[in-house]
């Protein structure tokens, strides 16, 4: 493996992907570690620190051709390469103050080198990215199990809930699914429903229990059910009194006094 002759110049840190390999490592301490084999195609995140995200995205072919070189205003999350080899991806980590690129999938032409579209995601994060190149789609796995497939135009295909082996993760993916919801591309209001309760059940922190409550206390509101968010606001004041809900109870009960 060559690297580019002002690897040793500009990059401070890097991390390495090809489609079938991770490489992590820091001319630092001038560390490698190699996953699997090498594969035809390898992206280079070259991590510039400063007081500003600032990441240069880097892609290669086997004979060591650049292929894109891109300038990413965020910080790069994770990246992944279609298993032809014909597109690459990135999610880059949510950053406040900045706008552009923060919390977003970009992606890539390898053949073409071209840069083609960048989205706002609603959800932070996801764990894997996964190219389907038999649907022309992308999985964004998220860790508490939520997929969102994205079409290789950028279109949200669809989210799909899958079981957690680890039901402490049901609040995360409770507040994920609402997060969708709340934006329109998710529908199933009794699945959030029953992972907030699962996580109501689980959980015996008084503290944390009382947050689960507001969290569904207001997506009953945002489903204009009020009755049954006024009893889970009441349920997480009456667990921890200080969780901020006192004023906007009374403004419902006032103003909805008959439910």
């Amino acid at each position: 493996l060559v690297f580019p002759a002002k690897s040793q110049q500009v990059f401070s840190s890097h991390r390495l992907v090809t489609n079938q390999v991770l490489i992590s490592f820091d001319l630092h301490d001038t560390t490698l570690s190699w996953d699997q084999i090498l594969g035809n195609y390898l992206i280079i995140i070259d991590r510039m620190f400063s007081n500003q995200p600032n990441e240069t995205f880097y892609a290669y072919d086997k004979d060591g051709n650049s292929l894109i070189e891109y300038i990413i205003k965020s910080s790069v999350f994770n990246s992944a390469i279609s298993n032809d080899g014909k597109f690459a991806a990135c999610s880059t980590y949510r950053v406040e103050g900045i706008d552009m690129h923060s919390n977003m999938l970009l992606f890539f032409d390898l053949q073409n080198s071209k840069f083609l579209w960048s989205i706002s995601l609603d959800l932070c994060m996801p764990q894997e990215i996964l190219f389907d190149e038999t649907h022309d789609s992308i999985d964004l796995v998220y860790s508490y199990g939520i997929i969102c497939k994205y079409s290789f135009e950028g279109g949200l295909l669809e989210v799909l809930s899958v079981e957690n082996t680890d039901v402490r993760e049901d609040e995360k993916k409770a507040s994920g699914l609402t997060c969708l919801a709340k934006s329109g591309r998710y529908h199933d209001k009794e699945e959030i429903i029953r992972l907030y309760t699962n996580a109501l059940n689980q959980d015996k922190n008084p503290e944390h229990k009382a947050y689960i409550h507001r969290n569904l206390g207001e997506f009953y509101e945002f489903l204009q059910e009020k009755k049954m968010a006024i009893k889970h606001y009441q349920d997480a004041i009456a667990l921890y009194p200080k969780i901020g809900l006192k004023k906007h109870l009374q403004k419902l009960l006032k103003e909805h006094g008959d439910v």
